[in-house]
Order: C-alpha cells, then sequence, then structure tokens
C-alpha cells in the first residue's frame, strides 16, 4: 500500500495511510470494521514496550482529543521522549487532552515534556498529577507555560511541590491563558502564599485547586488582601487545609462582598473548605 507520509523518531515511524488500512500491517481492513484513523505509528525496532503496549499506544494516537495512558504503558524516562514526540509534536495538530497521571513522572519527564508544551500551540488540558515532579521539573514547567498560549488547565495535584512553587508560579502569573490551576496535596504553606497572591492578582485564573495543603489563617490573610480585588477567580478549593475561625471569617466576607456588589464583581466566587470537621461552601 502506498503511504501518504512518513516522520521518523527514535523507536519508530508515524506513517499517514489510506482509512481503510489496518493500523498493524497497512492491509485494507474487513468491511464490517469503521474505517481507521489515517495517522498511524509503527514501531520499527525494540522500545522496551510489550506488543499489547504498543497496540494500545497505537490505539491512543488513533484519538484526536484524549490521549490518557494505561500506566503499563510507561516503562521509565527511556520510553517517556518517545510518547512526548509522539502525541505533541506537530505531526498531532488535533491533540487537545492528555492525561499523564499516576506515572511515577519526575522531573527528567518533567524537563522533556516542557521542552515540547513551549512551543505547542494544540494542547488544551494536562494532567500530571500524582507524580514525583518537584523543582527541577516545576521550574521547566513554569518556563514552558510563560511561552505557551493555549494551555487553559493544568493539574500538578499530589507532586512534590512543597517549598519549590516559586519555581513556577512567577512564571504562571504571566501567562493569560491558563484558566484552571490545580495544585492540591503538595505541602504547600505559609511561605507559598505570597506567590499565590500575586498569581491571583493576574485576574486570569477562573479556578484554583489547593485542597489539602498547610495553608491556614495567616496563609489565607496573604491570599485574601489579593481577592478583595480579583474580579476573575469563580472557585477557590481549600478543602482539607488547616484553616480556623479567622481564615473562614475572612473568606466569608470576601465571597458576601462578591454577592452584594455585582456591578464591580460580576463573577461570584466560591470558596470550598472544611471548617470543625464540616465541609463549608461559601
Amino acid at each position: 500500500n502506498d503511504m501518504l507520509g512518513t516522520w521518523g523518531s527514535r523507536s519508530g515511524t508515524l506513517r499517514t495511510i489510506p482509512a481503510r488500512c489496518c493500523p498493524t500491517t497497512g492491509s485494507g481492513l474487513d468491511d464490517d470494521k469503521p474505517d481507521m484513523a489515517a495517522t498511524m505509528f509503527f514501531f520499527d525496532r525494540p522500545t522496551g514496550l510489550d506488543r499489547p503496549v504498543q497496540r494500545e499506544i497505537t490505539r491512543q494516537m488513533q484519538q484526536d482529543t484524549n490521549a490518557a495512558f494505561a500506566a503499563e504503558c510507561y516503562n521509565g524516562p527511556s520510553d517517556f521522549g518517545t510518547l512526548v514526540e509522539l502525541l505533541l509534536r506537530k505531526r498531532r495538530p488535533s491533540l487537545t487532552n492528555l492525561d499523564l497521571s499516576h506515572h511515577n513522572l519526575g522531573d527528567i519527564e518533567a524537563t522533556a515534556l516542557a521542552e515540547v508544551l513551549a512551543s505547542n500551540n494544540s494542547l488544551r488540558s494536562l494532567n500530571l498529577s500524582h507524580n514525583n515532579i518537584s523543582a527541577e521539573g516545576a521550574e521547566a514547567l513554569g518556563e514552558a507555560l510563560r511561552q505557551n498560549s493555549t494551555l487553559t488547565k493544568l493539574d500538578l495535584s499530589d507532586n512534590k511541590l512543597q517549598g519549590v512553587v516559586s519555581g513556577i508560579l512567577p512564571p504562571l502569573a504571566s501567562n493569560i491563558t491558563l484558566t484552571h490551576l490545580v495544585l492540591g496535596g503538595n505541602k504547600i504553606d505559609n511561605d507559598s502564599a505570597d506567590y499565590l497572591a500575586e498569581l491571583l492578582r493576574s485576574n486570569h485564573l477562573i479556578s484554583l485547586g489547593l485542597r489539602f495543603n498547610a495553608l491556614d489563617d495567616f496563609g489565607v490573610g496573604i491570599i485574601g488582601r489579593t481577592l478583595q480585588d480579583n474580579v476573575g477567580l469563580c472557585q477557590l478549593d481549600l478543602t482539607g487545609c488547616p484553616i480556623g475561625s479567622r481564615g473562614v471569617g475572612i473568606l466569608n466576607s470576601i465571597c458576601q462582598n462578591r454577592r452584594e456588589w455585582p456591578l464591580l464583581f460580576p463573577n461570584k466566587l466560591v470558596c470550598k473548605l472544611r471548617y470543625r470537621g464540616h465541609a463549608q461552601i461559601m
């Protein structure tokens, strides 16, 4: 069968084939099977991935809107560079959502991803939760997102960002595209409150997730001073943070003020937290 185009990588070739061709052999499909996407990835040499996983990656490559990989598709840093190449280079311009959560990714992988993310113009949502990204990876991602102008949602929850948010939050303050940011479960404490306040001062975030961090009343006070003038944020999740009566009062006052002055604050702010063992939504 004639190939309409090829693209080489370290482990294989991305080929454009007629829609009625088998993704494995290139031969014609049975009539009772649906048309296959024209762009496929063929493994040319051993990659450390067994054949079922290779088939899974090929299947994921066919999907235009989602690339959520099962954990068994990832065997370590040697495979990750190839996955990044396949998913985010210009050969996959239609990819909009990428879920790499629960993959034990570290700073090496985050840096490799950041290099591609900086110039990517299609991805809208990136989930990197439940990994092992720390200072170096966070800084690389932050610098990439300083240049990226298409990503709107980033989930970095349950990584290792304690004490290192200074590497990622300042660059995000200049990114006007990102609207949803999730940083829960990173042991972020009051030392990071100033960086969070600066991020909120930029007014582009719609939702900020900080659940199960170490922010207390003092940290909420710092964030609250910025929220008094913020007009963009609609949801702030502080569930699981050790917030007391003072913090609750600050947040309640801000939310109430938003409701009373709709012309100044067209967007209502909803705050979620847990106070004295009970869920609170203000």
